[in-house]
């Protein structure tokens, strides 16, 4: 899977996706011990990311992520420590600490569907953008490989190197 490349920024014409190594992601964090003692129902606090909050839930805290293109914003007054909420909505400040965290971005993907296999067609997803929040369906696109010319093999999607490539370079195929 390649990750978004932090320092290409958030413009469209900028951003990059890369393999991990070279994208300099460091290993995710474990997930943090929840809220010290006892909860009052339905009580939120944030899970120390952008879409982690803990829920008090028959008396103990559980954790939960908000839906997917959702960040968890503290801000929210509704007497419960936050809820899961549109970018859009996050102020300012909330907006500046997810956009700087690298955990927050979600990944550009690539990927093929049953039935595609050994088959030029795959999809992408682009990474999130703050300036431009779009759902993750929105950001896909199907794309293809190049035919070929007179004489030559149509390239087919190799989803272990995550480019186009010969068949015979293709396990399986």
């Amino acid at each position: 899977m390649l990750h978004y490349v932090q320092d290409s920024g958030p413009d469209p014409d900028t951003s990059k996706c890369t393999l991990p190594e070279l994208a300099n992601c460091t290993p995710p964090t474990p997930t943090p011990p929840g809220p010290p003692g006892e909860c009052t129902p339905n009580e939120c606090k944030q899970a120390g990311d952008c879409n982690s909050y803990w829920i008090c839930s028959d008396g103990s805290w559980e954790q939960r992520e908000c839906s997917s293109n959702l960040f968890w914003n503290p801000s929210v007054p509704n007497g419960f420590g936050g809820s899961c909420d549109y970018f859009g909505n996050l102020n300012q400040a909330q907006q500046n600490i997810y956009i700087n965290n690298p955990e927050c971005i979600p990944p550009c993907e690539w990927w093929q569907i049953e039935g595609e296999k050994c088959t030029g067609k795959f999809h992408f997803r682009e990474p999130f953008k703050a300036d431009f929040p779009l759902d993750a369906k929105a950001r896909e696109s199907t794309l293809s490989c190049p035919t070929g010319g007179p004489g030559l093999e149509p390239l087919i999607w190799n989803q272990v190197t995550l480019t186009c490539d010969h068949k015979y370079d293709v396990a399986g195929c």
